[in-house]
């Protein structure tokens, strides 16, 4: 029995070793592992106080494990325990249920930490509640990487939306992923039909069925699958007609990644205003006369054919003069080849016009600068019947800008061109950042730029009505749309815009940055200046015509009202024109009125 008690208790202890030996083992395979990980383990009391922390929380966090003890989560957070968030999850803890993934942001001596936790509840062998056993992960880096992203993806919204024309993203699949509340407007859809995913031939149907689409009525199949064919091969912008007589310009690029980029521009008022300057050819032509600008009229050969007295005034020659020569014949050599590679372009229909600096030969033998603006009107049969040229006096402006230049020689590199404008500026009124088109638009470079004042590129008149009108209402609602601005370009020519801009604040509302976006309208104010200045000229007499007479009269007669002074109108007539037109026709009669007009004006 001694025997067998002793071999049972030999037994007994090397079983126990063996256990002591796993035990150590495990031991250190959870200390390797703790140590290896990148996340942590803890342990909290039946009051939800920290007991323990695995020693790599140090590691990882840079907080030591001490300093956690006997603190509640609470008393660590670094957000609002308010939230619904944290009050449901406070809920589990007294509830002593398991939690996964809650995400709580830690105050520590190393500042704010986010940190994604795990735990479940501990009972003793009696059911009693004594803590929670858990794990930690420093999530910070990712935190910060969604909020970045997030704030990236507002200021793209933001920019979509400042965008002035319809601004739209499909897929490879052809589905819309993006689109502001222009493109909405443009095609006349509500915003819950116009959600990501739709697809472009369900939209094209829409507008089918509700007959918007004024050229594919009567084949719709056929115009269908020529539009989807266009869609899916882009062929470069082209113009469509509603139904609702609005013209729309639409321009769709396919981009690196295969999406296809839409935009589009409502351009109905420049078609009117295009038909109105049709209508009105031959009034600009009397027009030209009076005009404070040098205005000619000239061959496709180079020959001037009519010129203006403010033309004969810029070039220093009397009208006969300067009718025997040819704008070849008084054109810088270095400027003249620039000059026929434009005319050629204008002659075989690849451009409507083109605008140029360039130097002329003055009577004098001097090189005077002058602003090209150049048109062509064609004959009922297309072919080439005379130019249109207008040439502004910019020599001032061109020495001006020469001694500029060489005085800002060592910082500023030669100016370049280009279509579009997006600029973001700081609170002071600085760029920060401007868009490869604003860059070439302004004709400079990047460097250039940032850092200078946006009010460095205005005009004084611009900054006046900025700082008075535009900016108190702006740094008020954050936001103002088109508003008209005049922008200085690099060669001093002055464009005009109209700006959209969005701000963007701080967390205590205060402006920061803001987002602008440039629409260039300097062409279009010019024509609608020409046809103001065409409407009120006779287009046989070269006067004034009936309309501007009665409104020009109107105001004599307020005037005169106004002074008490009498007003004398002399209305003159001529006697027996009727046989004028009878015996020698109306082209007779035509040049009765011209040479009695003249006559008058003498």
């Amino acid at each position: 029995a001694l025997v067998m008690n002793e071999i049972e208790r030999c037994q007994t202890l090397a079983e126990r070793r063996q256990l002591e030996i796993r035990l150590r083992d495990s031991e250190q395979r959870f200390k390797d592992f703790t140590r290896a990980a990148t996340d942590w383990l803890w342990e909290t009391d039946e009051e939800h106080r920290y007991t323990w922390f695995s020693s790599n929380v140090e590691t990882v966090t840079g907080v030591p494990p001490q300093w956690h003890y006997g603190k509640t989560r609470v008393q660590i957070a670094g957000t609002d325990v308010n939230t619904p968030a944290w009050q449901n999850h406070l809920a589990q803890l007294d509830a002593h249920q398991p939690f996964r993934d809650f995400e709580l942001c830690r105050r520590g001596p190393d500042g704010l930490t986010w940190v994604r936790s795990n735990g479940v509840p501990v009972f003793d062998e009696q059911g009693t509640f004594q803590g929670y056993r858990g794990t930690g992960t420093d999530i910070t880096a990712l935190k910060h990487a969604q909020a970045q992203a997030q704030e990236l993806q507002q200021r793209y919204f933001q920019a979509i939306e400042a965008v002035g024309e319809a601004f739209a993203v499909y897929d490879t699949n052809d589905r819309l992923v993006t689109c502001n509340a222009r493109y909405r407007q443009l095609f006349g859809l509500h915003a819950l039909q116009m959600q990501p995913g739709l697809l472009f031939q369900e939209l094209l149907r829409v507008r089918l069925r509700y007959g918007e689409i004024e050229e594919a009525k009567g084949h719709e199949t056929a115009w269908l699958e020529k539009r989807l064919e266009r869609f899916r091969n882009p062929q470069g912008p082209f113009v469509q007609r509603h139904a609702d007589n609005r013209w729309i310009q639409l321009r769709e690029q396919r981009l690196p990644s295969g999406e296809l980029l839409v935009t589009g521009l409502d351009i109905t008022e420049l078609k009117r205003t295009e038909q109105a300057l049709q209508q009105s050819e031959t009034q600009f032509r009397s027009a030209m006369e009076y005009s404070a600008i040098g205005m000619a009229l000239v061959a496709p050969d180079g020959r001037w054919l009519k010129v203006n007295p403010a033309l004969c005034r810029f070039f220093g020659y009397a009208e006969d003069e300067l009718l025997a020569t040819d704008f070849q014949t008084i054109t810088h050599p270095d400027d003249l080849d620039s000059d026929l590679h434009y005319v050629q372009q204008i002659l075989c229909g690849d451009i409507a016009a083109y605008q140029m600096e360039k130097r002329y030969r003055h009577k004098t033998g001097d090189y005077i600068w002058g602003l090209l603006s150049v048109s062509l009107v064609r004959q009922a049969d297309g072919e080439p019947h005379y130019f249109i040229s207008q040439i502004q006096d910019i020599h001032a402006r061109k020495q001006a800008e020469h001694a500029l230049a060489e005085s800002e020689a060592r910082y500023r590199a030669l100016y370049i061109r280009t279509p579009a404008m997006l600029q973001s500026i700081d609170n002071k009124g600085r760029l920060i950042n401007v868009s490869n088109h604003w860059l070439m638009i302004m004709g400079y470079t990047r460097e250039e730029v940032i850092g200078q004042s946006v009010g460095s590129f205005l005009t004084e008149k611009s900054i006046n009505y900025a700082k008075k009108q535009i900016l108190p209402e702006f740094l008020r609602t954050g936001y103002c749309h088109e508003v008209p601005y005049q922008f200085v370009k690099r060669n001093g020519q002055i464009i005009d815009v109209l700006a959209s801009a969005i701000a963007e604040r701080d967390a205590e509302g205060r402006i920061m940055h803001s987002l602008a976006v440039l629409v260039d309208v300097t062409e279009r104010k010019r024509l609608e200046a020409e046809l103001i200045r065409l409407a009120r000229v006779d287009a046989l007499t070269g006067t004034w015509n009936r309309g501007y007479f009665v409104t020009l009269l109107d105001a004599e007669i307020k005037r005169a009202r106004r002074h008490r002074k009498p007003l004398s109108i002399l209305l003159c007539d001529i006697d027996h024109f009727k046989r004028i037109n009878d015996a020698y026709g109306h082209p007779a009669g035509d040049s009765a009125l011209c040479h009695f007009v003249a006559a008058a004006q003498k």
